[in-house]
């Protein structure tokens, strides 16, 4: 990755391996593809990215006609992330286009 920690609206840290801080700052360890779609998002914030974007940059290929493992990893990280999940705010979804990170992401020392 190009930067070593992410901080997301100065709650939450992603370091460069498969670790968070949850909205409550604590540790929380996060299965390798849900980590690299966080890290696809955190690299483009505010923009929209596909699920065949995140499908390529998260498992290396292209994604199949009912293939749900993007759309698994983002409800993973939204129990993780988000204080009220069904309520999406940090991860939302984009209808027929696919999700954005929404918030502003400041990459630190």
């Amino acid at each position: 990755m190009p930067w070593s920690v992410v901080g997301l609206e100065g709650q939450r840290e992603c370091p460069p391996r498969t670790t968070s801080n949850d909205p409550k700052g604590l540790l929380i360890s996060l299965a390798q593809s849900d980590y690299r779609v966080l890290c696809a998002l955190a690299q483009n914030p505010q923009r929209t990215l596909s699920r065949d974007y995140l499908a390529e940059y998260t498992f290396g290929r292209e994604r199949q006609a009912l293939d749900r493992a993007v759309d698994v990893c983002i409800s993973r990280l939204r129990q993780h992330l988000e204080p009220q999940p069904r309520q999406a705010q940090l991860l939302r979804t984009v209808r027929n286009a696919g999700y954005v990170l929404a918030c502003e992401v400041e990459t630190l020392a």
